[in-house]
């Protein structure tokens, strides 16, 4: 992980960016023989940019390609339309708010669905797009409106390994160079 240093008043903080794990999958056939996409230029005339190859032999594979999914040949998942019962769970807005969000979208929702969700609470489900990411969703109040966020990890869990994996670092004992009294705040 790449590391910064903030000083504020002269103190200095280290911040790194919190990322979701990004699982990479392999590319079989439907049998579950592992390919490899190559970039490639002989074959441009017929307008492709990539070519499969097996592994193990290197022969050309023009089939349909999927991903090798827990050993299993696998297709993209499909967008998330619709949510059943049984695939929701109603939580606290909290543990919405504790996502690490990487997308955010506004939602109307009719006076039905205000129902099921009470105020400070959130409704939690399994969120697909196209391809292989998948995400865990949230539809909640925000202001007067509503919103989905999705994300793939909670800043909770991510903070807290890293607290278990941090070394304690030497106290720092020198007075910052320059410490001024915040300046007060002044209403226009």
């Amino acid at each position: 992980m790449v590391e910064y240093t903030l000083k504020i008043q002269g103190i200095p903080l280290k911040y790194e960016r919190i990322k979701a794990e990004r699982k990479e999958y392999n590319y079989c056939d439907a049998e579950g023989k592992e390919l490899d996409k190559k970039k490639t230029e002989e074959y441009a005339e017929v307008d492709e940019r990539y070519k499969y190859v097996y592994k193990d032999s290197g022969e050309r594979y023009e089939g349909k390609t999927y991903k090798k999914i827990d050993g299993e040949p696998r297709k993209s998942f499909s967008k998330t339309k619709e949510i059943s019962k049984e695939e929701y769970e109603i939580e606290s807005e909290t543990e919405a708010r504790d996502l690490a969000s990487e997308k955010f979208y506004k939602v109307r929702v009719p006076e039905a669905f205000e129902d099921i969700v009470e105020e400070g609470e959130a409704i939690k489900f399994p969120f697909a797009h196209s391809g292989y990411k998948q995400y865990i969703a949230y539809i909640h109040r925000y202001g007067s409106g509503w919103i989905m966020r999705l994300g793939r990890v909670y800043l909770s869990d991510s903070i807290e390994q890293d607290e278990a994996e941090v070394e304690p670092e030497a106290e720092i004992t020198e007075e910052p160079e320059s410490v001024k009294e915040p300046e007060k705040m002044v209403e226009v």
